[in-house]
C-alpha cells in the first residue's frame, strides 16, 4: 500500500484543556506515525505520513484517532458542547476540512 503524507490542523474550543494533553492522549493511544509540526493553546498542526489504499481514507482514520482522543481527554468534563475544526493540507494548500461537535451530559 502506498504512503501519503498530509498535514491536519486542528483548531481547539475555546477554554480548551492545555494543548499537551490532547497530543498525549493521541500518541498514547497508539499513533505513531504523526510528527507535531506547531502546538499553541489554540491549536495543534500535525504532519501524518500514513499507509492506506486511499489518501482520503488516511486523512479520515487521522481525524477520528484525534476525535478518539478529544474525547478521552474531555471525558470527565461534565456537561459541555464544544467544536472542533480541522483543515487538512498537501503541500502547504488546503485540501479539505472537517468539523466535531464534542456534546456530553454531565455526570
Amino acid at each position: 500500500m502506498p504512503n501519503f503524507d498530509f498535514t491536519v490542523i486542528v483548531k481547539l474550543p475555546h477554554g480548551a484543556q492545555n494543548s499537551q494533553v490532547y497530543l498525549d492522549a493521541l500518541f498514547e493511544d497508539g499513533c505513531n506515525d504523526a510528527s507535531v509540526i506547531e502546538v499553541t493553546p489554540e491549536k495543534i498542526s500535525l504532519h501524518y505520513r500514513r499507509t492506506s489504499g486511499k489518501k482520503f481514507d488516511a486523512i479520515d482514520d487521522a481525524i477520528r484517532e484525534f476525535i478518539d482522543s478529544a474525547v478521552w481527554v474531555r471525558r470527565d468534563a461534565g456537561t459541555l458542547t464544544e467544536t472542533y475544526l480541522f483543515d487538512v493540507l498537501d503541500d502547504g494548500e488546503k485540501i479539505g476540512d472537517a468539523r466535531f461537535d464534542l456534546t456530553q451530559n454531565g455526570r
